[in-house]
């Protein structure tokens, strides 16, 4: 169980909570240290220390307060050291070690987020019937690319391909089309009318929507930049019944678009069909106006209001950082942290 001032609480998928915090008291936590610290990385700048020869997460931070194994307390730099003393009804009651005015103090958990680990999924991974074909299993049509950024095109379309999809297509500029068919002469590459820049031109729209009602879901943004024909090429796909990923670009577009932060014009945004978006941290606070987004619980924070004013429960936003969240509209989800060499060009691209 973990808390921050801000007002999130991280807590197991597991409806055991209680047991996981008697492992804590024991020091044999059902969640790694490392997925501990993972987390209190993304909200105050946690560390690990084993100077005593045992685990104890480091926080640093005057506006967080986060508690971990119970047995060590947390030491946030400014001589404060904090301990459970209770669990109650979403209570968490915290006694200061060194600081009175944190003794017997009690915070309410205004918004809980689960940890989501690799166990968690299997179950949503059903074994593959011996009758299915590649349309069966799932086509994906890929809007991606431009001159400038044609690898975003063609790692996101690898990607598809490798996770599983049943038929993966590329629909790009044509002045990059040929590129990606070289470097990927098993995906077939729909060349679409450019502009004198490279990316997507003022007919690509109607041409790219044609194409996507034939596919399964659509993935639409890696390396496709922000020029005008994008930004069309984004609305009409956002306006088909189709289910649609946004990522990168794709976002940024609807970012320029909005002005004033898609929050204010969720009917961009509002759909039938399923719609994800793929945001880093600046990403999500361009689609938000600017919003300041620097850790796990202001990404939270930005990306559940983009949500909520589309009260669609079709919409889940994945703000990706040194911890990722998952966002809908009910429930918030914490994938276990990757390692820091995924922080390159080219990740998020694979990710989509």
């Amino acid at each position: 169980m973990f808390y921050q001032k801000g007002g999130y609480a991280a807590r197991p998928c597991s409806f055991q909570l209680l047991f996981d915090l008697l492992g804590l008291f024991l020091g044999s936590s059902f969640l790694s240290v490392g997925a501990l610290t993972a987390f209190l990385h993304g909200v105050g700048h946690g560390g690990r220390d084993q100077a005593d020869g045992a685990d104890r997460v480091v926080v640093r931070g005057d506006d967080v307060v986060d508690l971990v194994r119970v047995a060590v307390g947390v030491d946030d730099g400014d001589d404060r050291d904090v301990q459970l003393a209770g669990l109650s009804d979403g209570v968490v009651l915290l006694a200061g070690v060194n600081d009175e005015q944190s003794a017997g103090q009690t915070l309410h958990v205004d918004h809980a987020a689960e940890i989501v680990e690799p166990g968690d999924l299997v179950d949503y991974f059903a074994p593959l019937p011996t009758n299915i074909d590649k349309y069966s299993r799932g086509s994906v049509l890929i809007v991606a690319g431009s001159a400038q950024y044609p690898g975003a095109a063609i790692m996101a379309a690898k990607s598809a391909a490798r996770a599983g999809a049943g038929y993966v297509a590329v629909a790009a500029p044509d002045a990059c089309a040929n590129l990606i068919r070289i470097a990927l002469p098993s995906i077939p590459v729909f060349a679409i009318p450019s502009d004198s820049r490279g990316s997507f031109g003022a007919a690509a729209r109607m041409t790219v929507c044609e194409i996507a009602k034939k596919y399964s879901c659509v993935l639409c943004g890696p390396g496709m930049t922000t020029s005008a024909g994008a930004m069309q090429v984004v609305s009409g796909l956002l306006e088909l019944d189709v289910p649609l990923i946004l990522d990168a670009d794709a976002l940024n577009c609807l970012a320029k678009i909005a002005i004033d932060g898609i929050d204010s014009n969720p009917e961009m945004y509002r759909r039938e069909q399923p719609l994800v978006m793929t945001p880093h941290y600046r990403e999500l606070s361009r689609l938000v106006a600017g919003d300041e987004v620097n850790d796990l619980g202001t990404a939270i924070a930005a990306a559940q209001k983009v949500v909520w004013a589309a009260g669609s429960d079709n919409l889940v936003v994945i703000a990706k950082g040194p911890t990722t969240a998952i966002c809908g509209v009910e429930r918030v989800l914490l994938p276990l942290s990757g390692p820091a060499s995924l922080a390159t060009a080219g990740s998020g691209d694979v990710l989509a």
